[in-house]
């Protein structure tokens, strides 16, 4: 998804869906009372017919608007400014990339500054509506046979500002906000992947080319026999009734002063539990593959942070193995040293 700024009366913006906010029944946002005048009291007609209703989230498309150089508006209801907050910012921005998505424009145009929050700022707002965004148009295709024909039609997100000094801490919170998403759809991806995939090998391959890919990443693995030389019993007692090796996988990120004290994340790194000896119950264990969602998350923030190049040390500790019932694995009762 590709995200830029524009400016211009809303009347003038030229997009394929133009997003604007209304509030309560007959309230119109500043941008909509502009359209409303533009179009010749189109818009305020069909809010006073009950065409959008009152309940928040609900949403109406409509095309070629007189006046109007977007193809579509997209009205969505509010609710009561008064009681607006982030919970309901969060909601009105899913409703309506619901509606974008579904409406066939390739391009939509949003007016955040019109959704009034009082503990947050433009570039707030900015950093997570281009995250829900991200959301809303992530899908896990990685492992289908045969890739969807057309893929989905919108590619541009467009923020309409009135301000250009407000340009640069918009494109500030762009980047933030596609960065952070891009950390979260890769732990998404690794918890969606098999096991028989996402395996502690993989894993560890992950974490070598996250370091190819970020010259501020170095990446080391730790195999079996360096685990026994230094006494890691624990790790080890997981992954002896597995065909997999155990591998212990440490990123570390130097964004920050050489001397300063790093910021350290664990994440559990089992990439299937099937209890073991003690087998656990059939159903749903092949949910057990996100018994590795720990890690997943510490490869997701450590790629966010490389993104942002933030100023920091961070180290992010990954203990992988696969938990399998064997001749070989831990039984109840057995002492483990580490």
């Amino acid at each position: 998804m590709q995200y830029k700024i524009k400016f211009g009366s809303p009347e003038k913006i030229t997009t394929g869906c133009l997003v604007v906010s209304v509030s309560g029944s007959v309230k119109l946002s500043p941008s909509a009372k502009i359209l409303d005048q533009a179009s010749n009291g189109v818009l305020r007609k069909l809010i006073k017919r009950g065409d959008l209703g009152s309940k928040e989230g609900k949403t109406l498309l409509l095309h070629d608007i007189p006046n109007v150089k977007a193809q579509r508006i997209l009205l969505v209801q509010c609710g009561d400014q008064k009681a607006f907050n982030d919970r309901k910012f969060d909601k009105i921005i899913k409703a309506s990339l619901t509606a974008i998505k579904d409406s066939g424009t390739k391009d939509a145009t949003f007016l955040l500054e019109e959704l009034v929050l009082p503990k947050h700022d433009l570039e707030w707002k900015t950093t997570q509506a281009v995250m829900l965004c991200e959301d809303a148009m992530y899908q896990f295709t990685q492992l289908k046979s045969k890739k969807a024909d057309k893929p989905a039609k919108l590619s541009s997100i467009y923020l309409a500002l009135s301000d250009r000094q407000q340009s640069e801490a918009a494109q500030t919170a762009i980047k933030t906000g596609a960065a952070i998403a891009e950390g979260k759809q890769l732990a998404k991806t690794l918890g969606n992947l098999p096991g028989n995939i996402c395996t502690p090998s993989y894993l560890a391959e992950q974490a070598k080319a996250l370091a190819q890919s970020h010259k501020k990443i170095t990446t080391s693995v730790i195999e079996e026999k360096q685990m026994k030389e230094l006494g890691m019993g624990a790790l080890l007692s997981v992954a002896a009734g597995s065909e997999e090796p155990a591998k212990l996988i440490v990123m570390n990120y130097k964004g920050g002063k050489k001397d300063e004290a790093p910021q350290v994340l664990v994440g559990k790194g089992i990439t299937f539990d099937t209890g073991g000896i003690s087998l656990k119950p059939g159903a749903a264990m092949d949910e057990m593959k996100f018994d590795m969602c720990g890690a997943a998350s510490v490869f997701g923030t450590l790629l966010a942070v490389a993104e942002l190049e933030l100023p920091l040390n961070v180290i992010g500790i990954v203990a992988a193995a696969e938990n399998m019932p064997d001749g070989r694995a831990t039984k109840p009762g057995d002492v483990v040293t580490s």
